[in-house]
């Protein structure tokens, strides 16, 4: 899987976490409000990116943020497993419309 939902265990248990994000990416979590307040993007099996869910009129949108260019197979990658994984959100609540969009890191 991908994206790892706020809280997981696979953040928050390491107790050496440059095993799965670098220091750099850590620290950007943390500003975000803290480890497991957000949730992530793994990108060959390290943090690369952040996602949240948007909902809308009626639309639910995977909004994915790298914390740098992805490579066109790993965006394609992420983008795939992304959409999968809201119309899987969305079904429950019977949405038709959903996405996935992509954010430009600041």
């Amino acid at each position: 899987m991908r994206f790892l939902p706020r809280f997981d265990n696979a953040l928050l248990s390491h107790a050496d976490q440059v095993r799965i994000v670098s220091d750099e990416y850590r620290k950007r979590l943390i500003a975000s409000g803290g480890m497991g307040s957000v949730g992530t993007v793994l990108v060959d099996g390290f943090v690369g990116g952040t996602w949240k869910t948007q909902r809308a009129r009626g639309e639910v949108t995977q909004e994915i943020e790298p914390f740098e260019a992805l490579s066109r197979k790993h965006r394609d990658a992420v983008a795939d497993e992304g959409e999968r994984f809201v119309r899987f959100i969305a079904r429950p609540e019977a949405t038709e419309a959903y996405g996935v969009r992509f954010v430009e890191t600041n």
